[in-house]
């Protein structure tokens, strides 16, 4: 599951301790994050992603164009190296930016929502096995049977597309009955995980506190600094009648 907008991403994470604490089913989420995430993507894999979602010739040249002769150089005491190609990277800050990295993370996601069983209600019309918002993952596992498949997942994932995910930053959250002896590559249980920017707990009241005292936090600085600095532009508008 894809989130357009940062709610649409915490909004699940937030069922998903609902569901954990109302059922007392042992679940456990763990935050994926990939190393400089925009720039390990190879051109190869994102012209061939572009090509087999069934983009149009027009469209995949010129994008092909963006990137193609791409290169760099360096400057050193005042000298400049010969022209470097760079063959991985997404141009970050542009129109395309966050649809092309959509494009080149949908075959991962797909593959995790197939092949991991995540949340599911028992009459199956309910699945939920992952959530991604940007570069932002998280993986919900209800056994740790599925543990090596994640595992396999990520290899196959990195050897395609460039990608280097980053161990030192997944977290694991365990709700409810979930062993923490269970071991997941080694990832650590944190009593608390921050996903899009909100801080989760294993509880629903102490997450709703968090994430209400973050936000009202942020909110307040944000106006306060908003004030001030319409004040001090307001000292320097002089008026002609």
């Amino acid at each position: 599951m894809y989130g357009t907008s940062a709610f649409d991403a915490v909004e699940p994470v937030r069922g998903a301790v609902i569901y954990a604490e109302v059922t007392r089913i042992p679940l456990c989420t763990v935050s994926i994050d990939f190393s400089a995430a925009f720039d390990k993507i190879s051109h190869s894999y994102l012209m061939s992603t572009i090509h087999a979602h069934g983009f149009s010739n027009w469209i995949q040249k010129r994008i092909m164009g963006l990137y193609d002769k791409a290169a760099s150089e360096m400057q050193i005491n005042g000298f400049r190296s010969s022209l470097i190609q760079i063959h991985s990277f997404i141009r970050q800050g542009r129109p395309l930016t966050m649809q092309l990295f959509a494009q080149c993370l949908h075959q991962l996601i797909q593959t995790m929502e197939e092949e991991l069983k995540g949340i599911q209600n028992k009459r199956g019309q309910f699945k939920r096995a992952v959530i991604a918002f940007a570069d932002d993952n998280i993986i919900f596992f209800k056994t740790s049977d599925y543990v090596r498949k994640l595992e396999e997942i990520l290899l196959a994932y990195e050897d395609g597309t460039g990608a280097n995910v980053n161990m030192r930053k997944f977290r694991a959250l365990a709700l409810e009955t979930w062993d923490t002896a269970t071991k997941i590559m080694d990832i650590p249980y944190h009593t608390d995980v921050k996903i899009v920017g909100f801080q989760f707990t294993n509880t629903v009241n102490t997450s709703a506190k968090n994430t209400w005292s973050m936000v009202t936090t942020k909110v307040r600085a944000l106006a306060q600094e908003t004030y001030y600095r319409n004040l001090n532009l307001n000292k320097h508008i002089h008026f002609v009648h």
